[in-house]
């Protein structure tokens, strides 16, 4: 189609401007959209399909969030969403940057930020581990 075409997105729902051709969709559940475009007595449609994927849902949680100077503590990373990976920052002091469950051993107080991803969607959650000086 040459010129300026209109469009119109068949349903309009999720979509930021239905008479664009140039859209975000934005759906809560998997739609089936028909676009049709206009110009000059001439018309195409196309027909696209958008999956919405589950949220992940990440929790992270600590065998204990205040340990001793020179001690550690097992992270647990738990998500839902199907096959996930995860990354862990910063990636020092820990036992493995790439799994669900690391050993820190963090030599000062530390915040801990966990990455999951199933490869189309992503979660971050953070975890405070406090390193306590004790008796001097």
């Amino acid at each position: 189609m040459t010129g300026d075409p209109n469009y119109s997105w068949i349903p309009a729902t999720g979509i930021n401007n239905p008479s664009s051709g140039n859209v975000t969709a934005s759906p809560l559940t998997n739609t089936n959209y028909t676009v049709v475009g206009y110009n000059a007595g001439c018309s195409d449609t196309v027909y696209i399909n958008v999956s919405v994927l589950p949220a992940l849902n990440l929790n992270v949680n600590a065998s204990n969030t205040n340990i001793c100077k020179g001690d550690n503590t097992t992270l647990t990373a738990t998500s839902s969403g199907g096959s996930n990976t995860y990354t862990w920052f910063p990636n020092v002091n820990l036992s493995n940057t790439n799994t669900s469950n690391v050993t820190a051993s963090p030599i000062g107080s530390q915040l801990y930020t966990v990455i999951a991803t199933n490869g189309q969607c992503f979660d971050t959650e953070t975890i405070y581990i406090q390193v306590l000086s004790g008796i001097t």
